[in-house]
């Protein structure tokens, strides 16, 4: 049933067609057809609470239909003029200029053009965002005087789905350890685990098992190491309280930097590659996919979350059995998961807004085929790029290198200075009245010419 002033109703039946542009109240029945349609009402008109309809010719009875293929079969209920305006906002390019201030016709125009080009980019930006995000990213929303940080796990487990609560379990391991460090590598299907101490840095190509390279170091023990995601180079916290950044064909680090007085306990690096994190007292850092950086100190986790501009406030945390040493903290991708390796075993919790609610199918398919598992690893062996690739400002590949400035002998600067003092004698003075071509006057503009031809070589 369709009611224009009773509560909002979408339909979703495929075998209904959508209702004229000017309904009327008494008609109840809807006509059959195989389409279907999106009905987006002004806030107006839903913020009217009487029960008599409005004239059709209002303009509070305006609404626009959308005529849509058969096709989607997953739909989101219809956009509020306040919600869609939200949408739009996240995607523009700032206040918009005042063009009727300017004085200037053409100015104006121009600025006019633009200024709709990039309206009309935003909602394209936010429609594309609506369809191919059809999923939100959600987190913890206190009410009035309360803090994010002061729920707990067990409120938590209340609140989400039976399937989201088997995510989170403690698993005890008493005396199978120490374990330094998991990693898997380019496939599930392969891991690599340290279980010792060195001052070196190796390089070591998995597909083909051969060392690509084996530096030292130089500056103490090295128990940090992270990869950046964007450039692909290695980040490696020392005990002098240096951070550096490595490539495989460099035999000296790229950039070093004095982080802490102390011992570099913890570094990581965001999904974007341009925000890093270090720390001296905390065991482990981590950043999440949607930004939230957890931090672990003894038997305590500590997550924050990005309100704007990289300001980092307290969103969770959590504490887990007294006497237990947290090792590391590692959030899980596309879920709302953070896993906690501790000296006792294993502990998951869950930190809501930490993972990407909507993944690529070309980047991570968790629903993909044996056949697209072995097609995936063709591809990634294929396209593979050598070791001198990996440098800190990947945007310099495939760019032309500038040639380099050769240093001229001092002979032929003399040679070239000479030409210009000659090129610069033999300039032409133009004939000028009031006495300004006189002798005197011709010779001195003369000496001021050799003088300006002299410079650039006298600098030299």
């Amino acid at each position: 049933m369709w009611n224009p002033t009773g509560p909002l109703k979408f339909i979703l039946n495929p075998t209904l067609a959508p209702p004229r542009l000017n309904p009327s109240p008494r008609r109840r029945q809807l006509p059959l057809a195989a389409s279907f349609c999106i009905v987006k009402y002004r806030a107006e008109c839903l913020r009217r609470r009487s029960s008599r309809p409005p004239p059709h010719n209002s303009s509070l009875w305006r609404r626009r239909v959308e005529r849509l293929p058969y096709l989607a079969l997953l739909l989101s209920p219809p956009l509020i003029k306040d919600d869609s305006e939200m949408v739009v906002k996240k995607y523009t390019r700032g206040k918009p200029v005042n063009v009727k201030r300017l004085s200037d016709k053409k100015l104006r125009g121009n600025l006019t053009v633009k200024e709709n080009l990039y309206g009309q980019s935003a909602k394209a930006a936010a429609k594309a965002d609506k369809w191919l995000k059809p999923t939100e990213d959600g987190g913890l929303e206190p009410e009035g005087l309360e803090k994010t940080y002061r729920f707990q796990q067990t409120d938590i487990l209340k609140e989400v789905p039976l399937s989201s609560s088997r995510n989170a379990f403690d698993m005890n391991l008493p005396g199978e350890g120490p374990v330094r460090d998991v990693t898997f590598l380019h496939t599930e299907d392969m891991y690599a685990v340290a279980q010792k101490n060195f001052g070196q840095l190796h390089y070591q190509d998995v597909s083909t098992g051969e060392m690509t390279a084996n530096y030292r170091t130089g500056l103490g023990c090295t128990n940090v190491m992270r990869v950046n995601p964007y450039n692909a180079v290695i980040g490696l916290g020392h005990s002098c309280g240096k951070v550096t950044m490595w490539k495989p064909t460099s035999v000296k680090p790229l950039v070093t930097m004095l982080c802490h007085s102390g011992y570099v306990t913890a570094v990581a690096f965001d999904k974007g590659g341009h925000l890093m994190a270090t720390a001296a007292r905390a065991q482990s850092l981590d950043f999440s996919q949607k930004g939230l950086l957890a931090c672990s100190n003894g038997s305590l986790v500590e997550t924050y979350k990005d309100f704007g501009g990289h300001d980092y406030k307290l969103y969770m945390k959590h504490r887990i059995a007294k006497g237990y040493k947290i090792g590391k903290v590692s959030f899980r991708p596309y879920k709302d998961i953070l896993g906690i390796g501790h000296s006792m075993g294993l502990t998951s919790i869950i930190v809501p807004g930490s993972g990407e609610p909507n993944f690529d199918t070309f980047v991570d398919n968790p629903n993909e085929t044996t056949k697209q598992k072995r097609e995936k690893e063709v591809h990634a062996l294929l396209d593979k790029l050598p070791p001198e690739t990996i440098m800190l400002n990947s945007n310099m590949i495939a760019t032309v290198r500038p040639p380099k400035k050769e240093k001229k002998n001092k002979k032929e600067i003399e040679e070239e200075m000479e030409e210009a003092i000659e090129s610069a004698k033999k300039t032409e003075m133009k004939k000028k009245t009031k006495g300004r071509s006189k002798p005197s006057k011709r010779a001195k503009k003369k000496e001021e010419e050799v003088f300006r031809a002299k410079r650039p070589f006298l600098d030299q």
